[in-house]
């Protein structure tokens, strides 16, 4: 029971109320409702400052064991690794989700076949992370790995806007190697659940703006409303086989509305690499200030001078 009353309650309960509203917010916006419309703007106000009552609440008298310590960002470099952490999930999950559409909507690959295709994103993080140690092990230096990884982020995000339906699988696989070898130094979940919710605030109401292209209108109605991101299937493309033309229109709008999702996803990426200059290059200790370790040099001194 001691360790139960330590749990901030409170302070969970705000974030997660919080948390809920935004991503209402985002899940509505361009698709039940209008970004303009009060049930997407309330919700989304009352979620940020939701959030700011939280980061007050934190560092106030009345949360003796806060979920988030406000001293651990009192240090500019651990302030900037958090967000950079906060950046890496967002970018990770927002390729995660929006790959396997380009490959099951464009490609019209089956969900088994996504998945396997998806590996080039995942694979290349084992031997990026035995480089990476290896690297800051012989280097003792953090800071360049940090800023390239960031870096390669960002042009891969960029090589991820060519994807369109003519891309042959050479190209597409280089594309991930390139974003996937950077990925091995961190993950943060809470990251993660803006990398699922803002691009799909991005695609959904992208698809909708475009889809006047299509020229059946019984298929706009079932594509809009995140219906295209539902339907991102080669099932459902299948059925449009015997309509090549519509076939080809719904193929363009999918290419143009990841095409703006990849576009914003670059911002993200970008935005880690000033920020990983801003980065303080720390010595990296080559000893464990351990009592393991000082009783050992103890134990060590006193055999020497018996000797």
């Amino acid at each position: 029971m001691a360790k139960l009353r330590r749990v901030d309650f409170a302070g969970n309960a705000i974030l997660i109320t919080s948390v809920i509203s935004i991503l209402l917010a985002l899940t509505w916006a361009g698709t039940t409702h209008p970004w303009k419309s009060w049930r997407t703007i309330v919700p989304l106000l009352l979620g940020f400052a939701g959030m700011v009552a939280f980061l007050v609440y934190q560092g106030s008298r009345w949360c003796p064991e806060p979920t988030i310590p406000l001293h651990l960002f009192a240090n500019r470099t651990a302030a900037l690794t958090y967000i950079l952490s906060f950046l890496h999930g967002i970018i990770l999950y927002w390729v995660s989700l929006f790959l396997p559409v380009y490959f099951q909507s464009i490609l019209e690959d089956t969900p088994e076949k996504s998945g396997i295709d998806l590996f080039d994103s995942v694979i290349p993080m084992v031997p990026g992370a035995i480089v990476g140690g290896v690297l800051i092990a012989v280097t003792a230096k953090y800071k360049p790995l940090l800023i390239a990884g960031f870096v390669l982020k960002a042009i891969g995000m960029g090589l991820f806007t060519m994807l369109d339906d003519r891309t042959n699988t050479v190209r597409w696989v280089v594309y991930q190697v390139v974003w996937a070898t950077v990925t091995w130094a961190f993950l943060r979940s809470f990251g993660s659940i803006w990398g699922v919710s803002i691009p799909s605030a991005i695609f959904n109401p992208r698809f909708t703006d475009l889809v006047g292209r299509i020229a059946n209108p019984q298929l706009q109605s079932v594509l809009v409303g995140g219906g295209a991101y539902q339907l991102a299937t080669k099932a459902f493309m299948g059925l449009l086989n015997d309509t090549p033309v519509v076939k080809a229109q719904v193929v363009s709008v999918y290419v143009e509305s990841l095409k703006m999702v990849w576009q914003v996803g670059i911002a993200f990426a970008t935005l880690g690499v000033p920020l990983s200059l801003l980065t303080r290059s720390l010595a990296l200790r080559d000893e464990l200030n351990t009592e393991y370790v000082f009783e050992e040099k103890k134990t060590a001194v006193v055999q020497e001078v018996k000797a």
